[in-house]
């Protein structure tokens, strides 16, 4: 295998090992977050939102919401991932 070959495998495998704590980082914050608002414990996110002449005054709390249970949703890809991943080295 070349140099270059080589440091480029390396720079990949960081990277994809970097994706993945982030994502379950960023995962366990939104949701920890997102249940601490729930409880009371924080505030939620205010974000109104105007459509045309209509208020929508929980955008932010149900924008805050999809993207904690996107990240959450997101991790389980993660085991799938790692199975394919040790295949194709």
């Amino acid at each position: 295998m070349s140099a270059f070959a080589n440091v480029w495998h390396v720079a990949s495998w960081l990277i994809q090992r970097f994706t993945f704590f982030l994502l379950i980082v960023l995962a366990v914050a939104a949701a920890a977050y997102t249940i601490a608002c729930a409880f009371g414990l924080a505030s939620w996110i205010n974000w109104p939102l105007m459509l045309g002449d209509t208020l929508y005054p929980w955008a932010g709390t149900v924008a805050q919401s999809a993207v904690s249970v996107l990240l959450v949703g997101l991790c389980f890809f993660l085991p799938s991932h790692q199975r394919i991943t040790k295949l194709e080295t």
